[in-house]
This record gives C-alpha cells, structure tokens and sequence, in this order.
C-alpha cells in the first residue's frame, strides 16, 4: 500500500519519532490545532466498542491475467459458526471457534496451492470503532494485521491531555485526540474533503475496550499460528 503520512503525538512543534516508517512524525504542544474543531459535534457513543475483524474470503483467482473483473476463481468454503456477517467475523465470535477457522484457513491454503495461487488477503484482520446508537463505525481501512493496529491501541491506553493521532492513507484519514477525561476520533475521505463519521468516549471507557479486544485478539492469532504453522495476521 502507499503510505501518504502518519502523525502520532501532541499538536504543535515536530519532534522526531522513533519508528521503522520514516514518514511518521510526533507533533508536541499544549494545545489542539484549530482543524481539530470536529471534536465540538462529535456524539458520544453509547456504548463504545472496538473490534478487530477477521475477513474471509469465498473464492479465490486461479488466474490474475487481464481484468479483475475477468479473473477465473474457485469458490472456498467458509466457516459454519454463527456471525453477523457472512464475510467477516468479529474477535469475540470467533472466541470459542478457533479450530473451525484454522480450518477454514488451512483448507483455503491446500485449495489454493492446487492452482500455485497466493493471495495475503486471505488473512486480513480489519480494525473499527463503533458509536454504539450512533451507528458511527471509524474505519481503519489500511490497516491488514495487527503490527499496524497496535500503536493505535497503545495510544488509546496511553494517550495524555492534548494528545493526537492522525494517520492517512489514499481515501481515508483517521484522527483521534484526547481532551481532558475523553477521547475523541473521526474517519474522512480526505481526497473528497468528506467527512465519514466521528465519536467521542470517555477515556476509561476506551481504554477497557481496547485493551479487552487486543488481548482477546492476539490469543486468537496465537493459537491460530500454531494450528495452521504460519502468522501472517501479526
């Protein structure tokens, strides 16, 4: 993917950040740029959830030649465990059925390699923040594995008073800011200047839900690691 720019630390004068992506920067000071007056609107959700995701696939390219639209494929069979959507299932509906994923992946791999195929995004994670009846969902739609999830996490745990996160990707920015006791966050196209849906929380609140969702998503990963003998989620 292209990676335009992340922004990570407290609104104001440059500081070096200490990263393996050279283009992400820590901005320090005390007090929010005047871009951040979204926070002012942004509902509170009720109740607050973050979720990482696993993707699934139903079919596969056998063939990348020409069009996508024109690509042959070969169906996969999904998973059989309840879940809201038949393309994706969440880390806290998978808890309890992770045998049955590891076969889903193990499954898709032996399918796969009959046709010398590959394709990484069978093992996409997908992170969001819901607005509970807002119905708000921050997307964080660059972010495939949880090595790119995690410094968000941590900066949901960690963040101070008057510290921001800002991080974009073509068609999509998610910014987040911590103000006194809560946390506030927005998802925009940045290319079309549209905004796509914000939310606010209090710190706590944020804080328990990701740290439950984290810890419960990496037990899952780790013990999918050993069943199918790979870790492409991390």
């Amino acid at each position: 993917m292209l990676r335009r720019s992340v922004v990570l630390g407290l609104a104001g004068g440059l500081v070096a950040c200490a990263s393996p992506d050279p283009q992400i920067l820590s901005l320090r000071a005390t007090t929010l740029p005047s871009d951040w007056t979204w926070m002012e609107t942004a509902p509170l959700a009720e109740p607050f959830t973050v979720e990482i995701s696993f993707l699934l696939r139903d079919s596969f390219p056998t063939d990348t030649r020409g069009q996508p639209k024109d690509w042959p494929k070969q169906p996969l069979a999904l998973p059989n465990f309840d879940r809201h959507e038949r393309l994706g299932a969440t880390s806290w509906e998978v808890e309890g059925h992770v045998s049955e994923l590891a076969s889903y992946y193990k499954a898709a791999r032996a399918q796969m390699a009959r046709y010398h195929a590959s394709d990484e995004t069978l093992y996409w994670l997908r992170l969001g923040i819901g607005g509970g009846r807002s119905g708000t969902t921050i997307r964080f739609a660059w972010w495939d594995q949880l090595s790119e999830m995690e410094r968000f996490v941590r900066w949901i745990e960690e963040a101070r008073d008057g510290e921001t996160f800002d991080d974009l990707d073509q068609g999509w920015r998610v910014q987040a800011a911590r103000r006194g006791a809560e946390l506030f966050f927005l998802d925009t196209n940045w290319e079309e200047n549209e905004e796509l849906g914000k939310v606010k929380a209090p710190v706590a609140t944020c804080v328990e839900a990701a740290k439950t969702t984290w810890a419960r998503a990496n037990s899952i990963v780790d013990e999918l690691s050993r069943s199918v003998g790979i870790n492409p989620w991390r």
